[in-house]
Order: structure tokens, then C-alpha cells, then sequence
């Protein structure tokens, strides 16, 4: 999956069920069909470095993310949103490989492109 990254919300310190704590983030990307999705990311609070590559909302515009390995969550009516989360697989590239990942790298520069208008 491949979109611009649009917000992203700050860390908050959560609580399971069980007691374990974990740090959750929301990040919000559209692309092209301008529909908009939110994927939420749950880590350890321990995990020195996040495998999103961003701690806060870059100055840049139009940044593309690329992701990998998500799991769709639902669709919100309400907020007209798509909700999907990450797992332990969930890979974050900002700049794809051309060589290892065309696929992504092909999609990638079609949004930047799109983007840019």
C-alpha cells in the first residue's frame, strides 16, 4: 500500500486488558481516490527506535509512505475512513527500492506525482 501521509497523531501510553502497556500512534494517509485511511501502530513502549519512521508530523508535503503488511481493521461510515493495523510484520519505507520493491517504487512516484498537483 502506498499514500501520502496526510496527519498522525502523538504517542499515547495505553493499557491492554491484561495490564500490559503499549504505545499507540495513528497515522492518516489518502492517495489518488482521496479516500482516507488510518492505521494504527502498537508497540511496546520499551522499543527504543518505532518502526514508523517518523516521531512527529514531517514539515515536508506531499510525503509518501509505503507499507507493507497491514491488516484491515473495518471501514468507519461515520468518519468515512478505512482502519487497518499493523502487526510485527508491518514494514514503513518512505523511499522504496527500485531494484527490490518496483511494485511499490512504480506506485510511489505515481502519487508524488499526483500529489505535487
Amino acid at each position: 500500500m502506498v499514500g501520502v501521509l496526510v496527519g498522525m497523531s502523538e504517542p499515547a501510553q495505553m493499557t491492554y486488558n491484561n495490564g500490559r502497556p503499549y504505545t499507540l500512534r495513528q497515522i492518516f494517509l489518502t492517495d489518488s481516490s482521496e479516500q482516507l485511511l488510518m492505521i494504527e501502530i502498537k508497540e511496546h513502549p520499551s522499543i527504543e527506535a518505532s518502526r514508523f519512521p517518523f516521531a512527529a508530523m514531517p514539515s515536508a508535503k506531499n510525503v509518501v509512505v509505503s507499507v507493507l503488511n497491514l491488516k484491515y481493521a473495518s471501514f468507519d461510515s461515520t468518519l468515512r475512513l478505512h482502519r487497518c493495523t499493523s502487526t510485527d510484520s508491518t514494514d514503513f519505507t518512505c523511499t522504496p527500492k527500485r531494484t527490490s520493491m518496483p511494485q511499490l517504487w512504480n506506485a510511489a512516484h505515481s502519487l508524488s506525482d499526483w500529489a505535487i498537483r
